[in-house]
């Protein structure tokens, strides 16, 4: 479900997704191969999910990325969202195994 449809999917689910696929592109290709990958991103969704399943310092970094088209800065958040602990894999596993119920139904 990189790019596609997210309607069958319920809220909790949609925000463990949406996480998920934020996180693992910043991991590889960063937030600038995040923007170019999924330049129809709602970018208030995924900030709605970062609320619910991050923290503010990540959060933060998002909106910091989200603001701006410079890649300076995009290499700024890359560095800092690689240090982040709890990590926002981790912050998710803690999600999913918290909404187990609602995420596998």
């Amino acid at each position: 479900i990189i790019h596609g449809d997210y309607s069958h999917l319920n809220e909790i689910q949609k925000m463990a997704v949406m996480t998920f696929w934020y996180d693992a592109e910043v991991n590889s290709n960063g937030h600038e191969g995040y923007f170019l990958e999924y330049a129809g991103y709602n970018k208030k969704y995924l900030e709605k999910a970062l609320k619910e399943i991050a923290n503010e310092e990540i959060l933060n970094n998002f909106l910091m990325a989200a603001n701006t088209e410079n890649v300076d800065i995009w290499n700024a958040a890359d560095n800092k969202h690689y240090t982040f602990h709890p990590s926002l894999n981790n912050l998710l596993e803690q999600y999913i195994e918290e909404h187990l119920e609602e995420i596998f139904s």
